[in-house]
């Protein structure tokens, strides 16, 4: 285990479980940026067709046309795509009257918290913090979403 302290920020990063995106593939095939993007793009549509729309006591969200088109979307931050990625995972973890519709700064901090809540609780280690995620930090988000990515592939022991 090596401890690293970057921009004030101390995180823990494991031997093996952190790699650069050149290396990182998956089935034979690198991963970049865009893929990561359509993956989580086309997860969350697939659940939402194959559970015949968005969850159960969601309706207050207007979910059902939560999609992004970049990391970079300011959409984001009200972190209702990345529950809807959570839950396109394993819809179990997550209560949907505790999510809110996110149009003020203290609905998206707490939608961004429970968003990274629901991640750990499903295995992934995280690395941002709820103002990464309401500040639409690229980087630190497209890391979220390739570590649910990552969690899926850990399951189907695809990743080299």
């Amino acid at each position: 285990q090596v401890y690293v302290k970057k921009f004030g920020q101390l995180s823990l990063f494991q031997e093996g479980r952190v790699r650069s995106k050149s290396t990182l593939r998956r089935d034979g095939v690198a991963i970049d940026e865009k893929k990561i993007l359509q993956w989580s793009v086309t997860t969350v549509d697939d659940a939402l067709g194959e559970r015949g729309g968005p969850p159960h006591k969601s309706e207050h969200l207007k979910l059902a046309d939560c999609t992004i088109k970049g990391f970079d979307d300011k959409s984001v931050k009200d972190s209702l795509f990345l529950l809807l990625l959570l839950w396109a995972k394993d819809p179990k973890p997550i209560n949907w009257s505790l999510v809110t519709v996110g149009k003020t700064k203290d609905e998206q901090f707490a939608n961004a918290r429970y968003a990274i809540s629901i991640a750990r609780k499903l295995g992934a280690t995280i690395f941002l913090t709820p103002h990464d995620i309401i500040e639409v930090r690229p980087k630190m988000l497209l890391l979220f979403v390739g570590t649910v990515l990552g969690l899926e592939a850990a399951q189907h022991g695809s990743v080299a």
